[in-house]
């Protein structure tokens, strides 16, 4: 098997964004994935990186009657019908989500939850490019009450799965050696009256329901797999929603609602080690059970009047339906309304998706959520383009040739002005693999000694730049 090393969306764009300059437009008017006659829930929306054709995919969980629920998807952005995945009688099948694992007979893993007789499992099936699968696999079965797990894609090596059993919070490493995956033995994290989990990155945060205080708790892991012991955050009378924001530059910020004196507000906390920063945002009246987040270019040093962009969308009432509405910063005095579809909306979530050289540079964000039509919960969307700065790349992609590609035992610059140029390869972790400078008219990386898979070149040459996908084989 060939390693493609593939990314979470979230990573590939430390390697091309302009945090002084990024730039977001519009969000599109609302519209439909799917409007089949079942009612649809829990939407997952990826893109994923290959060699050749990148794939857009949306799953979610689809109601096929009062004692089943199936798991289907589609290819979003080409227009095919959808697929069902799995689906048995008197069988819930629920919550999909994706692990990228990037290799030419395995690309993804598909997770979900199974329900039968009130007993939840976990598992999980192999995806390759082509859309074939393998049969269910058991990721979990050992309590009677798996649920409530969050995926981490972190690089090849440090993938991971986090989930509630019974009442211990557990993470299992997903192990590559010598062409071959596996989950390690689980890591019992924490124990108690655990209620929800989130992570930002290679930390744990939980919600701790005790007897007078609801416990904000994190633990964190370091390369070699070890986590710490669980700490405290901060502690509120009632802690509600825990969000890890979806955030470009993997800003490691979470989210939540906690009630203070009879009041429900919305906090946020950015980790900087080794201290906490917080970022209250007091907002009211909407619900605080149901709102997702995207964050960017967040630096705290900076003060907050000068924080990246962040996004608050959630439901609110309007004369009877709940319409989507977002608040685009910390100081909004009013959310912008980003739905008319006149109807009961809910769990709306940020999402990444392919990334458009159209005007500069950029990547899709989609907002999506499920919508109240014709009788049924349908999967609704708003996306933007986040462009990752103004800078014409046009100035450098006449002046500068890279090639081959594929690449096998170098990677050769031509530089016909033999301007004065800095060159950085990232593999698709976003680890910065090799960089140097130059002017001379022709240069080369040496190939050879690189794992096989995705790299991307980038050459900066004052506010100009160039970025260009290699595959090395």
């Amino acid at each position: 098997m060939k390693k493609i090393n593939l990314l979470s969306r979230i990573m590939l764009v430390v390697i091309f964004i302009s945090v002084a300059s990024s730039v977001k437009c519009q969000w599109s008017l609302p519209q439909p994935f799917t409007t089949s006659t079942s009612d649809k829930a829990n939407a997952c929306l990826n893109h994923i990186y290959c060699y050749n054709d990148d794939l857009d995919l949306l799953f979610w969980e689809q109601s096929t009657d009062s004692g089943s629920t199936s798991i289907w998807y589609k290819k979003y952005l080409t227009g095919e019908d959808p697929i069902e995945v799995i689906h048995d009688p008197g069988m819930h099948y629920k919550n999909p989500k994706i692990l990228t694992i990037g290799y030419q007979d395995t690309i993804f893993y598909l997770f979900f939850e199974k329900n039968h007789n009130n007993e939840r499992d976990i598992y999980y099936m192999k995806f390759a490019s082509d859309g074939g699968h393998s049969d269910p696999i058991s990721f979990d079965t050992s309590g009677s009450n798996n649920r409530k797990y969050e995926i981490v894609n972190d690089g090849i090596n440090s993938n991971f799965v986090v989930w509630l059993s019974d009442n211990y919070l557990l993470a299992s490493f997903l192990e590559h050696q010598n062409g071959v995956f596996q989950f390690l033995p689980p890591d019992t994290i924490d124990s108690g009256n655990i209620s929800e989990i989130a992570i930002s990155w290679r930390r744990i945060v939980w919600i701790n329901e005790a007897d007078n205080l609801d416990q904000l708790m994190e633990a964190v892991t370091e390369l070699s797999g070890d986590w710490s012991d669980p700490v405290e955050i901060i502690s509120h009378e009632k802690i509600s929603n825990l969000e890890s924001s979806m955030e470009y530059y993997n800003v490691p910020l979470i989210t939540w609602a906690y009630l203070e004196e009879g009041t429900w507000k919305v906090n946020n906390c950015y980790f900087s080690f080794p201290q906490y920063t917080f970022y209250p945002f007091e907002i009211f009246n909407l619900d605080f059970n149901d709102f997702g987040v995207l964050c960017s270019n967040l630096y705290p040093e900076v003060g907050i009047e000068n924080l990246g962009y962040y996004d608050l969308a959630f439901p609110k009432d309007t004369s009877g339906n709940t319409e989507i509405f977002v608040y685009n910063n910390f100081y909004s005095p009013e959310p912008i309304r980003l739905s008319y579809l006149y109807t009961e909306c809910r769990n709306p979530r940020f999402y990444f998706g392919a990334l458009d050289f159209t005007y500069n540079g950029g990547q899709w964000v989609y907002l999506v959520w499920e919508a109240f039509v014709d009788g049924y919960w349908q999967l609704y969307y708003s996306r933007l383009l986040f462009l990752f700065g103004s800078v014409n790349e046009n100035t450098l992609a006449k002046d500068i040739q890279i090639y081959p590609n594929p690449a096998s035992d170098f990677i050769r610059i031509e530089n016909s002005k033999e301007l004065n140029l800095t060159i950085r390869l990232f593999d698709v972790t976003g680890k910065l693999v090799f960089e140097d400078r130059f002017a001379d008219k022709d240069f080369s990386v040496v190939a050879s000694i690189l794992d096989e898979g995705i790299y991307f070149v980038r050459i900066d040459e004052g506010e100009n730049h160039l970025t260009e996908k290699i595959i090395v084989h």
